[in-house]
């Protein structure tokens, strides 16, 4: 949980069990590196950038995804992150029956920590307004593109 999490006394979502990385030791190996090395791996194949991310946010490295998002630089994570995520979460949730409301949580939080990591706000800061309604905007995206996905996938085929 943020800082401005805990300030607002919102309530605090578990973090999720699942992993991309389930072979052998590779989330030990994830979990093990720093922000610039992860950044190295994700600049090297992009398609891992949701992983890692997840990787970090479900063992509470927010700080380690703000720098790993800094090293990117004009990589843009979140607009990656429209891109590959709606996927992810389709798989999380339908394959692994992970909770809608724990990739809602992670969807919204890694967003957050990218937005502040883009505009230079340190981790535990605030957002401005019009970074908060940007944030809001592309989890709105997210979601809706997720939802619709989850909807056709579910669907019986024709």
């Amino acid at each position: 949980m943020t800082m401005t999490e805990q300030d607002k006394g919102l309530p605090q979502i578990p973090r999720s069990e699942f992993t991309f990385f389930p072979v052998g030791d590779e989330a030990e190996r994830v979990s093990q590196m720093d922000a610039l090395h992860l950044a190295k791996a994700a600049s090297e194949q992009p398609e891992m950038l949701v992983s890692l991310f997840h990787e970090l946010w479900r063992n509470h490295r927010e700080q380690d995804m703000y720098d790993m998002s800094t090293y990117l630089g004009s990589m843009e994570p979140w607009l990656l992150f429209i891109d590959e995520v709606p996927f992810d979460l389709v798989f999380m949730h339908v394959e692994h029956d992970e909770p809608l409301l724990q990739c809602e949580a992670f969807v919204g939080e890694t967003l957050t920590v990218l937005a502040k990591s883009i505009a230079g706000v340190p981790v535990n800061g605030l957002l401005t307004p019009d970074l908060v309604q940007r944030v809001f905007e592309v989890y709105q995206v997210t979601m809706d593109q997720t939802n619709e996905f989850i909807t056709q996938y579910r669907s019986p085929q024709a």
